[in-house]
């Protein structure tokens, strides 16, 4: 391969690389999409449990992960290290939303703030998530 070539070569590759890393973006809507329905899901078990309410939207967020699920899966790549970060992302919305639900349901239930300010903190770690996802797709790595 000569010089010229060589060079052509990796400047495609650099270009190619700046487009991959851009269609790893969706994953900062996948995760706002999800943080908001989860946000929407504690409410609603905090503020109106046992209610038909209730089961509407519990059934309402497991059909928008399930729909998120499949757009995801339709995507053209992934985000750099998605593995970590989407993992980091359910994990942490797992165990804040564990905890919210269950001392909720024990120590505060129908305490406005324990349900409001749980709700919100339940959010951060897909929010955080897909923070890190733009972070990641606009370094130079």
């Amino acid at each position: 391969m000569r010089r010229d070539e060589a060079l052509d070569a990796l400047e495609e590759a650099g270009v190619m690389r700046a487009r991959v890393r851009t269609m790893g973006r969706w994953y900062l809507t996948f995760s706002s999409v999800f943080a908001a329905a989860a946000v929407v899901l504690l409410l609603t078990l905090g503020f109106l449990p046992d209610t038909p309410a209730a089961v509407v939207v519990g059934v309402l967020f497991g059909l928008t992960v399930l729909t998120l699920l499949v757009w995801s899966a339709t995507r053209p790549v992934t985000p750099h290290r998605f593995a970590w970060i989407h993992g980091f992302a359910m994990l942490g919305w797992g165990a804040v939303y564990g905890v919210v639900l269950l001392a909720g349901n024990q120590y505060f239930p129908g305490v406005p703030a324990w349900w409001a300010v749980g709700a919100l903190l339940s959010a951060v770690p897909p929010l955080v998530a897909g923070y890190l996802t733009v972070r990641g797709s606009r370094s130079t790595r």
